[in-house]
């Protein structure tokens, strides 16, 4: 009897190992990230909020998201607010980061930008590419700190390696005109080209600009042209006026 036990434990092990090996079996955060992937919102905010449950921070972080922003929920910025709290409260980076932006964006007496600074603090310091970036941006402009644009540059430089297209956007500009970093309008169209690919628009504006005056790159008005329509598409003002400009018989430049 007790052989048998054992071998129906034993097989569940193994038929559980090769489960999670295969992803027959997702948590349920991995299940939300993959609905939200295919803009499945209302499956996916379902996932979240059972991760949340679960006491899986990052589920709470991804559902406030979604309420913030109403994707597959009706918005509700209090209750976005409220699941921020608990997932920063639990350690999750990008709650901490979110929660920060709600500080820093709310309008009259619930705006408090030395508490957003504070959040992105800790959530930089946890390695929340976002919050590094809100952070840089606050040295950038001196907002609610002693402007210090050497120390937003190194905050830029942190959020870019972690992905964040501001990030790398805002550190091709320093590169681009030379502040608090040797200007570098090769390293800047490299930082362009990366935010730009991340599909922040204004980015590639910036890219097709550089392009097209042959600057950090060689000259290339087709490859200019390529960036406009491709930032006109994501409806970048900038944009769609370039991508006019360069279709008309003669340009005045």
């Amino acid at each position: 009897m007790k052989k048998i036990v054992l071998a129906t434990v034993l097989f569940g092990v193994v038929v559980s190992g090769i489960g999670w090996v295969f992803g027959f079996w997702s948590s349920n955060l991995e299940k939300g990230l993959k609905a939200y992937e295919d803009q499945a919102y209302q499956e996916a905010a379902g996932f979240f909020a059972e991760a949340c449950e679960e006491a899986d921070m990052h589920g709470c972080s991804k559902l406030g998201l979604m309420y913030e922003h109403a994707e597959g929920v009706l918005q509700d910025k209090q209750k976005a607010k409220e699941l921020y709290i608990k997932a920063c409260e639990g350690g999750d980076a990008f709650g901490c980061a979110r929660l920060g932006s709600l500080y820093e964006s709310a309008q009259g007496k619930e705006q408090d930008k030395q508490k957003a600074k504070e959040l992105y603090i800790k959530a930089c310091e946890g390695g929340d590419a976002f919050g590094c970036a809100r952070l840089g941006n606050m040295y950038d402009t001196g907002e609610n700190v002693k402007q210090d644009r050497a120390k937003a540059a190194e905050y830029f430089s942190k959020a870019c390696e972690g992905g964040n297209a501001f990030g790398c956007g805002k550190l091709g500009n320093m590169y681009a005109w030379g502040e608090s970093v040797s200007q570098d309008k090769h390293k800047a169209a490299a930082l362009y080209t990366k935010a730009c690919e991340k599909g922040d628009a204004q980015w590639c504006v910036l890219l097709g600009l550089m392009y097209r005056y042959g600057e950090g790159v060689a000259q290339d008005s087709l490859k200019a042209a390529e960036l406009f329509d491709q930032a006109c598409k994501s409806k970048d003002a900038q944009g769609c006026e370039w991508a006019k400009k360069l279709k008309e018989p003669s340009v005045q430049e």
